[in-house]
């Protein structure tokens, strides 16, 4: 059952939640995204995004119906002078009921550095609960990072890199009620050639933070491959195509998961 509630979230993420990759402090191209619409079944989500006086992304907010129930999320990012993500907060409201707030403090073990060390996630569900995650670089490049809660570790994530620094497989392991750690699942990612234009990060050192991959270049995701190495559930492939307007922009896309063959069609405005 972990391993299929894993593959729903990677799911989610690669097709319903891929417009939360947007920054553009360093975009080329004018103008900012401004709203994405993501249609899959009947169900719409409609993704707002805002920015600071430097068109560096702070606010995502996502309102509308997914899998036939209410959603709302907030997701908010503060910056230090250095342009680093310091600190995220993230509130969800799903099917009526409201989460409490989530807030993540990120550690950087020098005062300019783009890498960090640590990070500390505390969220209030009934009682205090503070989590905590480690990462490990080899110079720009993350390598792992792992997640320890009541000081217990609960999950580990390890990356592998082509040439270009791109990521091209993530190894997920993962724990359930403070169990033994096991090898649960292997994302494994395919690229077009074309840059990513929902996807200009300030420093690639943010781009986990933004988008869960902590790539080095902005290529476009082709292809999401999400293989199951615990034996619990099913291999998803998530494909996506976009179709590019002036200066290059997406101006729609389509975002389809298979072998279920589940459709998400995607419409982007700019200001």
């Amino acid at each position: 059952m972990r391993l299929v509630i894993i593959i729903m979230l990677v799911v989610c993420f690669a097709s319903c939640q891929k417009e939360l990759s947007v920054e553009n402090g360093r975009n080329d191209v004018a103008g900012l995204l401004r709203r994405a619409v993501a249609v899959t079944n009947g169900d719409t989500l409609i993704t707002f995004y805002y920015y600071d006086n430097l068109s560096r992304l702070e606010t995502v907010v996502t309102d509308g119906i997914s899998a036939g129930d209410t959603y709302y999320e907030y997701l908010n990012f503060t910056r230090d002078f250095t342009s680093r993500i310091i600190n995220v907060k993230q509130q969800l409201t799903q099917s009526g009921f409201a989460y409490d707030t989530i807030r993540t403090a990120i550690h950087y073990p020098d005062p300019v550095g783009l890498e960090y060390d640590y990070s500390i996630t505390s969220t209030n569900l009934g009682y205090l609960r503070v989590d905590s995650t480690t990462y490990s670089f080899d110079d720009t490049k993350m390598m792992s990072n792992e997640t320890f809660t009541s000081g217990i570790l609960t999950g580990r994530n390890e990356f592998v890199y082509d040439s270009s620094g791109n990521v091209i497989e993530r190894d997920i392991y993962s724990s359930s009620g403070g169990g033994s750690i096991e090898f649960t699942a292997t994302l494994k990612y395919t690229y077009g050639d074309e840059p990513d234009y929902l996807w200009h990060s300030v420093t690639a050192s943010q781009n986990y933070w933004l988008v869960g991959i902590p790539n080095q270049l902005n290529k476009n995701l082709k292809q999401l491959d999400v293989i199951d190495q615990a034996g619990n559930g099913q291999d998803v492939r998530v494909l996506t195509n976009l179709t590019l307007g002036p200066g290059d922009k997406p101006v729609t896309g389509e975002v389809i998961v298979l072998p279920s063959n589940q459709k998400t069609s995607y419409t982007f405005y700019y200001q």
